[in-house]
């Protein structure tokens, strides 16, 4: 019984995060995604009490898809540029391959400011890219003339970069091959000599939604 109200669930918030990256927050109706989970409306108000909830849960497992990603990458990473690298191919492939996540990020983006308590996933991504890269100024990895502000600009706008151009529908190949190509530009402003002969551009083995096991360390 708890094994069938579970996979209800899981069907809920699939259902959710496809319809609300489909149509946006507004347009998903809990009429609709009740059928497209095929469960009862009633089904669905005993798991979710409102639509806000619906969608801050799915906003919920986006946001710990990210987390995850990140304790993994940082246990498989030396470097933290090696890691913040390696968190936007994990972004970049979750908003092309993940409904879930681009139902996170669009979420954030419709209800910002209007006080219903939804994440900015946009901005938790830029502040924790931006972390990684102060963390790695405090590991001496950086150019000393490098002016903080401006990379945290930069590493601002990879992300957005990213988000603009699967909202274009770029295919994941594709993507990946120019953030790789963009990060080994980006990497010779930012980065010392020995610490970017050592970095790996191109996404990490074995990364999906789950990130997986086969991460690959520098």
């Amino acid at each position: 019984m708890q094994e069938r109200s579970e996979r209800t669930r899981r069907g809920l918030l699939t259902a959710a995060a496809e319809l609300i990256d489909e149509r946006g927050y507004a347009e998903a109706r809990l009429s609709d995604i009740s059928q497209r989970a095929n469960v009862s409306k009633g089904a669905l108000y005993f798991h979710f009490t409102s639509k806000e909830e619906l969608a801050a849960t799915v906003q919920q497992s986006g946001c710990e898809q990210l987390d995850r990603a990140l304790k993994e990458l940082d246990q498989a990473n030396a470097s933290s540029l090696q890691t913040l690298i390696d968190m936007t191919h994990f972004v970049a492939q979750g908003l092309v391959t993940d409904p879930v996540m681009r139902a996170t990020l669009r979420i954030g983006q419709e209800q910002a400011g209007k006080g219903l308590g939804f994440v900015d996933f946009h901005a938790r991504c830029v502040d924790a890219a931006c972390g990684l890269l102060w963390r790695a100024h405090a590991q001496r990895s950086l150019h000393a003339a490098v002016s903080m502000e401006a990379a945290e600009a930069l590493v601002a706008s990879v992300i957005s970069g990213i988000e603009a151009e699967v909202r274009t529908g770029a295919e994941d190949i594709g993507l990946s091959h120019r953030l790789a190509l963009l990060w080994e530009l980006l990497m010779r402003m930012l980065a010392h000599e020995q610490v970017r002969d050592q970095l790996r551009f191109v996404e990490p083995m074995g990364i999906d939604g789950e990130l997986g096991t086969g991460v690959a360390s520098v």
